[in-house]
């Protein structure tokens, strides 16, 4: 789904295979593929909108054992070809599903036990964000520090937050901005 942070994980998979050595490779194209070589490690983000071509390409080097592949979708992909792409994956490895945050989840991000202040915080960015891993991320950057005191100005983290949102509607297609706005004020 949008905004569960798919881009997110890779990017923090990328780091961790580099930091351990691995040489991993981002891909975007067909022709980025020709580069990399027997035995790598390849990333593609958001891969529901590339071409069956370089897909088709990625599941041959999967089948010949040639790569190791890890990549972001949005669920029930329209392509046959990245469904059974996905398919072959999955015959190796069960995937990995993210959905909303929870408050358990962001207290096992902050190292564990929270004090009753940072629990009633937690709670309140969860409520404002719906649990949207996106934007429950962007509450807790603006909020700041790791454990709260109770005096965190949550109004001033609503409106940043409603500004970033406002900046996602804008910057949709037009017609599709139309059609949020008008489910958004029950105007079907």
């Amino acid at each position: 789904t949008a905004g569960s942070g798919k881009s997110r994980v890779l990017r923090v998979l990328f780091a961790a295979l580099h930091g351990a050595g691995a040489s991993p490779r981002a891909i975007a194209h067909a022709s980025d593929l020709d580069a990399v070589d027997d035995g790598a490690v390849v990333l593609i983000d958001d891969a529901h909108l590339y071409a069956d071509e370089l897909l088709q390409n990625v599941a041959t080097r999967l089948r010949e054992g040639t790569l190791t592949v890890l990549l972001s979708t949005r669920p029930d992909p329209a392509s046959a070809v990245l469904r059974g792409l996905l398919e072959e994956i999955e015959r190796h490895q069960p995937p990995l599903l993210l959905g909303n945050v929870s408050a358990s989840d962001v207290a096992a991000s902050l190292g564990g036990a929270l004090s009753p202040a940072t629990k009633a915080c937690v709670a309140t960015m969860l409520e404002a964000t719906g649990g949207l891993a996106w934007l429950t991320g962007e509450a807790l950057v603006l909020h700041g520090d790791v454990a709260c005191d109770g005096r965190c100005d949550h109004a001033e983290i609503a409106r940043s937050l409603y500004d970033l949102v406002s900046h996602r509607i804008d910057s949709l297609d037009p017609s599709v901005r139309r059609q949020v706005e008008a489910l958004c004020l029950d105007e079907r």
